[in-house]
Order: C-alpha cells, then sequence, then structure tokens
C-alpha cells in the first residue's frame, strides 16, 4: 500500500462503506464495517445480512485482493471500476446501533479482540462524519453490568470537579439532590441499590437513564423487570396480553419500534415502557393498546392486505360502541313493526295504482268547469314504458345485474348521485331496509337521489309491460337467450391481441420446461431459462440478471416460476461432509472445506443470491411467483428466505411428488407470493401412508438412489415436475389473469365441436 491507502486504511472508521473484490468472483461487493476487531481485522456488514470478521489487509486468501473506500477511491458505485453487488438500502441509524451492539457481543470471545479501543468519529447514512458517542449512545458506552452478573469492584469516586447525583427517588433524595459517595460500602457494580417494596406501586418500575443521563430503559430491559398480577375489579374480559405481546416483540423483533415503526398505538406502549418506564402488564390502559393491536395483527393475518378480516376485532377489543345503548329486545321489535309498516305502505300504494284511471277522468272534468281547458279537450294521460323502459334495461342488463323484481321495487329515493367524498358513479340501492323488504339471500342496502318524492316509484310499468319490450329486443337481437349475449364478445381476438403484445411467464431454472408448456397450452406465453441452453440462459451472470430485470419492470411479465436445483443445499448432501448448518446456512467456516466443498458452497449461493433478487424485482410490482425446493433443503434456513416466510404476502403450500403420479414420494415445499390462497388449494397434496407405504398407489416408495436408465442420478430425473403438478402450478400463477368461460359451451356448426374460451 502506498502511503496515502495506508493512511486512509489506518483511518477507516464504523459506517465506513467499501468495496471488496474477491479473485474468484466477477465484482466487486459492498462491506460496512462495524467494529474494529483488531489492525487488521474488520467485523464487517453484507448486504445479506450476514455478520463476520473479514481481514482487510488485501492479502488473499480467504480474504480480498483488492479494496477501495467509498468517499475516498470513489464517490459513486458507478465508478468503482466494474460491477458491484451492494446495499439496496443501508441500514437506518437505528439498526446500525443494533448491528454495532451485535457485533461487539460476538467480537468478545475472538482471539486478539482489542476490547479497549473506541472510535471517536462513525460515519451516518450520509457519509458524514458525527461524534461516536452521540450517534451511538448505549451501543458505544454500557451503563451498567447485568444484575445477575458477578459484583464487580466498588463504584469510584467522583472525578475532580464532579459531583455524584442521585438518579431515583429514594429515602429523603429525591432526583438530581447531591450525594456523597463512600465508595467501600455504598454502591457496586451489578449490586442492588435498593431492595424491592412488595407492598409498592405495582404501576411504575425504577428509573434508568443513558450514559448522557438521558431518561431511558431499554426494551429487554423493560420486559425483564415487568411482572404481571390479577385484580378481581380488572375491567377487561378474558386474560391479560400486555405482558405476552411485549414478551412476544422482545423475542422477535427487538422492541416495538422494530416490529411495527408506523403505528401510533406502537408509539406509545413503546415510550410507556422506555421512558415512562410503567409495568405496562398492570395498567388496563396499556391492555386496551395491546387488544387494539392484537385485532390489527388478527385482521391481515386472516385475509389479505387490501381486505383484512376484522370479523374478530369487536371480540378481542371488547368493544362497546353506542349502538349498545339499543336493548337488544328493542331493536328485534323494531325490525318486527317496520317490516310491518312497510306492508302497509306497499298495499296503500297498489289501491293507489287502481284509482289512478278515475282520478284521470275527475280531474279533466273539474278543468273544463274551471274554463283552464277548453271544452271537448281532456288530460293526456302519462306516458307510460317504452320512455322508461329502455332505463330500466340498461340498469338491468348493463350497470346493476340486480334480478327484474329488486328493481321494479325501487323508488326514486333508490338512484343515488356521484358524491366527492364517497364515489364517481350513480349508486343504486336495491332493498333498502327501511322497506323491509330483504333480498333473496337476506341482504339489505345501498342509496338515492333524484328530483321528485322519494317516495314515489321508479317505475311506471310492471313485470308484464318489461317482458313484452325485452322479448322484442331479443328478436331484433336475434338472441336465444340472455345467455347468449356472451358469445358475441369477441373473446377470440382479445386473446390474439393479448399474445401479441409480449405478455409472458418466466419458467427459471426450467429444466425440461413443464411449466412452461403448461402455461401455453392456457393460452399464455412462457419463457424457459436454464442453464443447460447455454450461457445466455444461466441466471448467476449479471448480464442475464439484468436482462430478467428489464423484463420484469418493462411490465412484460406476468409471475415467475423458480426452481432452483439442489447443488450444495440437499440434505442427502451431508452424508458426505456437512458444508451447510442451521448455525451457518451460507456455509460453514472456510477452513473445514476442501477446495471442491468451498466452489460447491460458493455456486450455491450465487444461484440463491440471484433468486432472492428475482423475487424482490416481482414483488416490487406484486406479481405472483413460486420457489420451489425440498423440504429438508437447507435453502429454508437462508436469512432472506426466512424473512420471505414470515412475509405477509406469501402463503407456504406442501405437497408430496408422489401425489401427483411419481413412484417416490420426495416431500416438497411450495413458498408462494402475490397468489390468492384459494387458487393454492389444488396444490396442497400430502401423502399419509406410514412405513414408507403409498397412501396413493398402496405400494412401496421408489427410493431414489443409484442411475437410472440413460446413467442418468435417480435424483436428478427426480427434479422434474410431474405434469399433473406443472398443470396446477400454471394454473396459480395465471389465475390472476383468467377470463371466466361462459355458462355454457357453443356447439358450432357442422363440426359439432365444443368451444370454450382462452
Amino acid at each position: 500500500l502506498g502511503d496515502e491507502a495506508m493512511a486512509s486504511w489506518l483511518n477507516l472508521v464504523p459506517g465506513q462503506s467499501v468495496a471488496v473484490w474477491y479473485p474468484d468472483d466477477v465484482y466487486y461487493h459492498e462491506r460496512i464495517l462495524l467494529w474494529r476487531c483488531s489492525d487488521d481485522l474488520w467485523m464487517i456488514l453484507t448486504p445479506d445480512g450476514d455478520m463476520y470478521v473479514e481481514d482487510l489487509r488485501c492479502a488473499g486468501g480467504d480474504g480480498p485482493t483488492k479494496m477501495k473506500i467509498k468517499g475516498v477511491d470513489f464517490t459513486y458505485w458507478s465508478r468503482v471500476g466494474g460491477r458491484a453487488y451492494k446495499f439496496r438500502e443501508h441500514p437506518t441509524a437505528e439498526d446500525f446501533r443494533a448491528h454495532v451492539r451485535a457485533a461487539r457481543e460476538e467480537l468478545e470471545g475472538e482471539p486478539g479482540y482489542d476490547a479497549s479501543w473506541l472510535p471517536t468519529h462513525v460515519m451516518d447514512q450520509k457519509g458524514a462524519l458525527v461524534d461516536a458517542s452521540a450517534f451511538l449512545g448505549t451501543a458505544l458506552v454500557r451503563r451498567r453490568i447485568v444484575r445477575k452478573g458477578p459484583l464487580g469492584s466498588g463504584a469510584p469516586p467522583a472525578p475532580e470537579g464532579k459531583l455524584w447525583l442521585s438518579a431515583e427517588h429514594f429515602g429523603d433524595r429525591t432526583i438530581g439532590d447531591i450525594v456523597d459517595v463512600n465508595p467501600s460500602t455504598d454502591f457496586a457494580f451489578g449490586g442492588q441499590v435498593a431492595q424491592e417494596d412488595e407492598g409498592g406501586d405495582a404501576r411504575t418500575l425504577y428509573l434508568d437513564f443513558d450514559n448522557q443521563g438521558t431518561r431511558y430503559k431499554s426494551w429487554k430491559t423493560l420486559v425483564q423487570e415487568c411482572k404481571d398480577f390479577t385484580y378481581s375489579d380488572w375491567p377487561h374480559e378474558g386474560p391479560a396480553t400486555t405482558m405476552h405481546m411485549i414478551k412476544a416483540m422482545e423475542r422477535q423483533g427487538g422492541d416495538p419500534k422494530g416490529w411495527l415503526e408506523i403505528w401510533c398505538l406502537i408509539e406509545a406502549l413503546w415510550l410507556g415502557g422506555t421512558f415512562d418506564q410503567l409495568n405496562l402488564p398492570v395498567l388496563s390502559s396499556f391492555e386496551t393498546l395491546s387488544r387494539r393491536v392484537a385485532a390489527i395483527v388478527e385482521a391481515y393475518s386472516q385475509g389479505p392486505s387490501s381486505a383484512p378480516d376484522w370479523s374478530s376485532a369487536r371480540l378481542i377489543t371488547g368493544y362497546k360502541g353506542p349502538e349498545d345503548i339499543v336493548m337488544p329486545q328493542l331493536k328485534t321489535w323494531v325490525a318486527r313493526r317496520g317490516k310491518e309498516e312497510a306492508d302497509l305502505h306497499q298495499a296503500r300504494n297498489r289501491v293507489k295504482e287502481l284509482r289512478r284511471g278515475t282520478q284521470v277522468a275527475d280531474e279533466g272534468a273539474d278543468a273544463v268547469a274551471d274554463g283552464s281547458l277548453p271544452a271537448g279537450a281532456r288530460p293526456k294521460p302519462k306516458a307510460k314504458g317504452p320512455l322508461h323502459v329502455p332505463r330500466y334495461l340498461f340498469l338491468y342488463l348493463s350497470w346493476s345485474y340486480a334480478r327484474p323484481s329488486e328493481l321494479l321495487r325501487c323508488c326514486i329515493a333508490c338512484l343515488v348521485a356521484p358524491s366527492a367524498r364517497v364515489t364517481e358513479y350513480w349508486s343504486l340501492v336495491l332493498n333498502p331496509e327501511e322497506s323491509g323488504n330483504p333480498s333473496k339471500v337476506g341482504e339489505y342496502d345501498d342509496s338515492g337521489l333524484v328530483q321528485g318524492a322519494g317516495n314515489r316509484p321508479l317505475w311506471d310499468f310492471e313485470y308484464s309491460d318489461f317482458l313484452s319490450c325485452f322479448n322484442q329486443v331479443q328478436k331484433r337481437g336475434r338472441w336465444k337467450s340472455h345467455k347468449s349475449v356472451a358469445r358475441y364478445e369477441k373473446s377470440g381476438r382479445l386473446a390474439m391481441n393479448f399474445n401479441s403484445l409480449g405478455f409472458y411467464l418466466m419458467d427459471l431454472f426450467a429444466g425440461s420446461g413443464g411449466v412452461a408448456k403448461a402455461v401455453r397450452k392456457l393460452g399464455f406465453t412462457a419463457k424457459e431459462w436454464d442453464l443447460l441452453w447455454g450461457a445466455k440462459f444461466d441466471l448467476v451472470k449479471p448480464e442475464v440478471l439484468k436482462r430478467v430485470r428489464s423484463d420484469i419492470r418493462s411490465g412484460y411479465v406476468l409471475g415467475a416460476m423458480l426452481a432452483p436445483p439442489c447443488l450444495s443445499f440437499s440434505a442427502a448432501r451431508d452424508r458426505a461432509s456437512a458444508i451447510r448448518t442451521a448455525e451457518y446456512p451460507w456455509g460453514v467456516p472456510d477452513f473445514y472445506l476442501k477446495q471442491k466443498d468451498r466452489n460447491s458452497l460458493h455456486e450455491g449461493n450465487r444461484l440463491f443470491e440471484s433468486v432472492i433478487q428475482v423475487i424482490r424485482w416481482l414483488d416490487d410490482l406484486s406479481l405472483p411467483w413460486i420457489l420451489e425446493h425440498p423440504r429438508s433443503s437447507k435453502c429454508w434456513l437462508l436469512p432472506p428466505v426466512q424473512a420471505l416466510l414470515k412475509s405477509s404476502h406469501t402463503f407456504v403450500v406442501h405437497t408430496d411428488m408422489c401425489q401427483w403420479g411419481t413412484r417416490w414420494k420426495r416431500p416438497t415445499t411450495l413458498l408462494t407470493g402475490n397468489v390468492d390462497s384459494q387458487n393454492l388449494q389444488r396444490l396442497h397434496r400430502l401423502c399419509h401412508g406410514h412405513s414408507g407405504v403409498c397412501s396413493r398407489t398402496s405400494s412401496t416408495h421408489f427410493v431414489l438412489s443409484g442411475l437410472a436408465p440413460g446413467q442418468v442420478p435417480w435424483t436428478q430425473v427426480s427434479h422434474e415436475h410431474p405434469k399433473k403438478l406443472c398443470d396446477a402450478l400454471a394454473f396459480a400463477l395465471t389465475a390472476v389473469y383468467h377470463v371466466d368461460p361462459p355458462a355454457q359451451p357453443l356447439r358450432t356448426r357442422p363440426f359439432g365441436k365444443w368451444l370454450g374460451r382462452l
């Protein structure tokens, strides 16, 4: 290294981004420095979320051979000197502090770790150097030893010019009072300042402060200190939930801010624990917040994000609304009485209709007698039928799809004008609740507005008049029935135009292309990628991935099927030597491996990095995708895959290949994203046989060992999906684009074959 390069290398600080180059790779890798282990070793963070110690001397071996410092050797990643695998988004300040804490804990056991080293500055997200103490806070200097640890030495006396101040209320002291401390008798690290008072206030905890004197208690400490009590006058029904929820949050996400960051409810819960330092489980107000959070989580776990299911929210929250003022028996009586009045109102309207003919003659006679009309003139009766029937047909056929009897019962008040705050379309209220006439399925209501009295009938004709006019329309249109309307749709031309636009479904790692063939049978276009067809289809290569990303972001891709080969992720691979474990899903440390195993591990990692990248691009546009791998595969342990398994837009389906027609069982897991769960039910087929016997054929499962005809391993043959499974996968991936078929197929002349729509 030159003098300038050596100076830059020695002045590395936490938070700084560097680009490293490995001799067996084809692009740079971004690394974020977390903490220095020794002069030449740093704990680093990778774009995949991994943390490990890296040798930055660029001496080769297992470490990089080249390193460039962002902001020193280059400013923009486009100028780094080649392709780069970098962070999609840099960690937030809070995430970076958490990574620093974790890095320091891991380094405690590292040989040669310089525990006395503390940085004066760190680099923030914007690339600016900031004071390390102010930025890292408690992640830099721990305020106290864990209380259950061994006792340390006595507290040191206050330095020259400094004073000890009381941090809590105890005895005759209040917060901020100057106190004299005897190091030998008063305080010791790890000791307890005051004995716990069993008869004290259960609502509050002892106050804690951070290293800068700011009132703060970490969420982990809060959970450890909280206690739950029961009270006979507890206002909530059912079990208390706050203690369970705060413990679950601490174990799964650290603290509520990292678990559900944007919710106001979580903000209140977090401040109540970390700042107010309250014993949350015994407070009724926080029980209300906890139940509201539980109701939201339950709603979004039971339904899709676009339509959460709130059916259990009222019971979970114990909600009591204004409507509870009304006695249930009174509601029943009102509904019954309302139906009686509606029936009476309809009977009166029918009587008025019968009397209308005589009223017209009486009104004409009165007009002649008053001189308002010339002798011999007769008032014209109101036009009936033809002018209103087209409106009725428009609503019936093209707009509402309501039953004829429902439309005929509508009044003017049932037609609702657009509202700027509700909808931009005209609305029609069918079966209004005040009429007392529900639909055939027992439903009420919608809305309406038009000139005229609200109780005036919207139509001036009966059902017989409608049938007469509709029969004439059928004759002019040469329709044989209502279903004939569907036969006039130009479905063939629509499908032709759709395919000409270039939309297609991706079959990645396609093998023989079984899923792509099934997609084409459904009338869609499909394209296959697999290394078997040459380097242009190698999904590990950056230029191939670039083309895939371009197609996805251009809107031409309808979805993707991903079935990567097992390679080093196979559980059968462990028979020789285990190169992946639950602790090291990306691979055990290199010094345990042979060169052949290193190559296999590296190839598998690059393959799944490409898979995860493609899935992220598909998720950006909410496009459907399915990832297939054996149930015992180590790929399900990878952190990015674990994050997908916990995501709200994904579903997991288990299936066994023997249920799709193969002789072998081969338990398989399908991870799906942006696919409706109803379209995945057909994929769930499990073998319920015992002792190696298939529940479908009652025969013993074929063991995948040895070579198949053609000297091909049986394990490789089993990777090909059965035809029935390919059909089910193709249907699930394209279900959102399907067009409903007509109610009946059309028999054509003279061939007499049945035609269906694509």
